[in-house]
């Protein structure tokens, strides 16, 4: 099983990536280009809707963290919604990606390799139909 994959005693806790505990964790941790306007755009939605929740996001270039959260500020959303995280070794990334609550694929690159972590760390995965038709990158 999935659950049985990672094994919880070596899963870190998720303070150790500026999460809380109470609060829900949507992730994605995808290349920077492929998180388009569009879908970024439906992620603040959804964020907003859920008021106790965090996106998790790898750490991307300088200027690009910056887009990001300008963007998700100029929707009304708080800048510390948006968390990021270094790029980790294989054994410490599949680790951590249990953390999130919901794994959120890109429509227009789908997830591939990043959906089988999450699913194989036992984080459920959220695609979209759209990808099915997209690109595998």
């Amino acid at each position: 099983t999935a659950e049985g994959a990672i094994d919880p005693v070596q899963r870190p806790a998720r303070r150790a990536y500026g999460l809380e505990n109470d609060e829900f964790v949507f992730a994605c941790f995808h290349q920077g280009f492929k998180i388009d306007p569009e879908t970024f755009a439906s992620w603040c939605r959804i964020l907003e809707r859920c008021p106790k929740s965090v996106l998790w996001l790898l750490n991307a270039p300088p200027l690009s963290q910056a887009n990001l959260k300008a963007e998700a500020r100029a929707r009304g959303l708080r800048e510390e919604r948006l968390v990021f995280s270094d790029v980790e070794p294989r054994s410490q990334h599949l680790a951590r990606v249990g953390l999130a609550d919901l794994f959120l694929d890109t429509p227009s690159c789908n997830a591939m390799a990043s959906a089988v972590d999450a699913l194989f760390a036992g984080a459920p995965v959220l695609s979209h139909t759209a990808a099915l038709g997209g690109r595998m990158c």
